[in-house]
């Protein structure tokens, strides 16, 4: 996956040196080697936060892998291009993007790299609170039960996170809440204190939904002890607080 950072002078400079290797390559003739070039620009600008620049370079990249038949390459510049429209907030049309990539890493047997393309894919569809992804959550929760590896456990609470809350909008609530529980218990053991926060809210949420008022109480208070400090401790206290309130009321 490409990693989001923050432009430094250090970035313009590798940006500036690593185009001039793609001219390089593109005169000498050498695809493969101006594919490489292309994605490691496309991976400084997005890291600049340029994401429509990022995607122009990387989808010029991706073609030229695929007109050689370099999948490997291919299927990661197809990735970033995905990645590189996200950041731009243009969810609808990652998708497609993230479909290619998926195919591709597993057209390869690359199952890591489509694990990570589903799990983004995931990400996006419940950004745009599109829930018809069951299926592609399932299959990651399939796969990564048994994982130890920190990067698939994030993947596995990725789409743990997905399946809970598609089964919520169905009108669910007892399906959503292993799901959102073994999410949240992932949080804490990857140390993802924010992510916790918001997950045990959702389970306390749940809890109240069901009625189970002693364990929601316990959830709420789970809540607020983890948002102190965090950027969005405000919102997650005052959701607490009164979940807490219709709890201990009922």
């Amino acid at each position: 996956m490409i990693i989001m950072g923050v432009g430094d002078p250090l970035s313009a400079q590798m940006l500036s040196i690593t185009k001039t290797a793609v001219q390089k390559y593109a005169a000498a003739g050498e695809p493969i080697k101006e594919a490489a070039a292309r994605t490691e620009v496309g991976r400084l600008l997005f890291q600049m936060g340029r994401g429509d620049d990022a995607f122009a370079e990387l989808r010029q990249a991706a073609q030229i892998f695929e007109d050689h038949e370099a999948d490997p390459p291919a299927a990661h510049a197809l990735l970033g291009c995905a990645h590189a429209l996200t950041i731009q907030n243009r969810l609808e049309e990652s998708l497609p993007w993230f479909d290619r990539a998926i195919r591709k890493f597993r057209e390869i047997g690359y199952e890591p790299g489509e694990l990570e393309a589903s799990a983004a894919k995931l990400e996006a569809l419940g950004d745009l609170e599109r829930w018809d992804a069951v299926d592609l959550s399932a299959r990651i929760v399939a796969r990564t039960e048994a994982a130890e590896d920190g990067q698939l456990r994030v993947l596995r609470l990725v789409a743990l996170k997905y399946l809970a809350k598609a089964l919520l909008a169905a009108g669910d609530p007892r399906g959503s809440l292993s799901p959102v529980m073994q999410a949240a218990d992932i949080a804490h053991d990857v140390g993802d204190r924010g992510e916790e926060a918001t997950l045990r809210l959702f389970v306390a949420e749940d809890l109240r939904l069901l009625q189970d008022f002693p364990r929601a109480v316990d959830q709420y208070k789970q809540v607020m002890g983890l948002a102190r400090g965090l950027p969005n401790a405000a919102d997650l206290m005052t959701a607490a607080t009164a979940g807490l309130g219709k709890a201990l009321r009922a």
